[in-house]
């Protein structure tokens, strides 16, 4: 049994290893049943990341959530009011301050976990990108309650109208669960521009859980007994309406199926197994379990929230919650630019700072995995934009930092690499494909591109099926995709 006090919080720590996307099919995830003793001890490792959960506080997204939630509350709250007969000037403040104490309250105790993804959803005219699940959890369940994401730079938080139930408590064998999620986002006009459009997300999906198995796990990790086999299956529809027309490609099924193996000693599944489905095939895209640190030569990335950072006119200033996307480390140290601050720098995988001017801070995070007889080190810096509206300057550079997307076309690809850009002023920009250690294998040197959108072709048929990173650079921005190319399967 897996109940939820098992469950990870937010000073649990993990070190999970990934194995090679051309080494996922030589493996059988499909048996099951009782008194199982699945071995999965030739599994052979490639990278190694940090899991861990984030406090919804330091992701950024508390102000973006309390002026959405507020906004949807008062509109109900205000027309309920008034239709009753209140006065218009009593309800207006009534509903500010029930709202407010509502939302905030909501918050604190429904936001109780955060999680850093590497997804992004295309809506054709603008991306939703850097996204971050938020989990309740309770005795019963835990559940995904809210999406926060950039959308075309600015912080959203979308909620869920009927939460995803990703875990009922306890799990144990035999048991099977049921639920339906979905939320949706409206756009009366193209983020950051201004520009009149109606455009409708719609997101659903039915989720079926079963615990499926129990027996003996073998991992390189070691020997576990009385684990719980759990099969996931999730049918997701995204549809996205533009200008009344329902585009035919957003009606395409996501089937995704996943298998996880747990003990109540670990607050995370020993053992994930993710695949999708497509045309009728299960294809196998990513595998990660839990492992020892390892001597591999580590990668440092990292993101921050929120953006854009802006300093508050009340107190002058704004905090910054960051946040490592780093692989194989265990040591973190952090430096802000900023040795006015009496707190400039900062260890762990997620920090935060408060700044209390504007300008562009190159924030540093250097990567270490002290696992190696001698440690291991890499460096990533990153131009951390801070808006003060008081100064132009400051201003100036938040419209060159907000104006700026890329995508990449199809995602997983097989073949070659369509990169759409969209930027509000010319810059110079290079890419590079870097692979999961961070090493390029393909850099495309520094080029002029004019304000405005363009397309870049890349033919990437020699590269090895595997998940990469396309990066974009320049003076004053670093943008990262990941990427996933495919032996097969997939269509272009």
């Amino acid at each position: 049994m897996f109940e939820s006090s098992d469950f990870a919080t937010l000073s649990d720590s993990f070190i999970a290893s990934r194995i090679s996307i051309l080494d996922l099919p030589n493996h059988d995830y499909d048996t099951t049943g009782a008194g199982i003793a699945w071995d999965y001890s030739a599994f052979t490792p490639v990278s190694q990341r940090q899991v861990r959960f984030s406090d919804p506080d330091f992701t950024g997204f508390r102000t973006a959530y309390l002026f959405s939630c507020s906004a949807l509350c008062y509109n109900g709250c205000y027309n309920d009011c008034v239709n009753s007969g209140g006065l218009p000037f009593i309800c207006a403040g009534a509903c500010n301050f029930d709202c407010s104490s509502t939302c905030l309250s909501n918050w604190f105790t429904k936001f109780d976990l955060a999680e850093k993804t590497n997804d992004s959803i295309n809506l054709i005219i603008t991306t939703i990108e850097d996204i971050f699940n938020f989990y309740d959890i309770s005795q019963d369940a835990l559940s995904q309650v809210a999406v926060g994401a950039k959308l075309s730079g600015f912080p959203i938080v979308l909620e869920y109208e009927n939460p995803d139930r990703v875990y009922a408590f306890p799990l144990e064998f035999g048991n099977r669960d049921t639920s339906f999620s979905n939320f949706s986002l409206r756009l009366d006009s193209i983020p950051g521009t201004g520009i009149p459009v109606s455009l409708v997300y719609n997101h659903s999906q039915q989720r079926f859980n079963h615990i499926e198995g129990w027996g003996t796990l073998t991992t390189p990790f070691g020997v576990f007994n009385d684990v719980l086999k759990l099969k996931s299956v999730t049918h997701g529809q995204d549809t996205v309406i533009f200008n009344s027309d329902t585009l035919p490609l957003s009606l395409i099924q996501q089937d995704i199926v996943e298998y996880k193996w747990f003990s109540p000693d670990f607050g995370i599944p020993l053992l994930k197994v993710t695949a999708r489905v497509i045309n009728g095939n299960l294809i196998y895209q990513d595998l990660e379990y839990l492992d020892s640190l390892r001597c591999f030569d580590p990668a440092s990335v990292f993101g921050y929230q929120p953006f854009p950072a802006v300093i508050n006119q009340g107190d002058d200033s704004v905090e910054v919650g960051f946040f490592s996307l780093s692989t194989n480390g265990d040591s973190f140290a952090w430096d802000f630019d900023d040795p006015s601050s009496a707190s400039n720098q900062a260890a762990g995988s997620d920090a935060v700072h408060v700044f209390n001017e504007g300008g562009v801070f190159n924030v540093q995070l250097v990567t270490c995995n002290t696992s190696c007889s001698t440690p291991l080190c890499d460096t990533f810096s990153l131009p951390v934009l801070i808006i003060d509206l008081s100064t132009d300057t400051t201003t100036a550079l938040a419209e060159i930092q907000i104006g700026f997307s890329i995508e990449a076309l199809p995602n997983p690809f097989q073949r070659g690499l369509l990169i759409n850009i969209n930027s509000a002023v010319g810059e110079m920009l290079e890419f590079q494909l870097l692979d999961l250690a961070g090493k390029p294998e393909i850099v495309i040197p520094a080029k002029y591109y004019s304000a405005g959108s363009h397309s870049l072709e890349i033919d990437l048929n020699g590269l090895p099926p595997g998940i990469y990173f396309m990066e974009a650079s320049s003076d004053v921005r670093r943008c990262i995709l990941k990427i996933i190319k495919t032996s097969g399967g997939i269509r272009d």
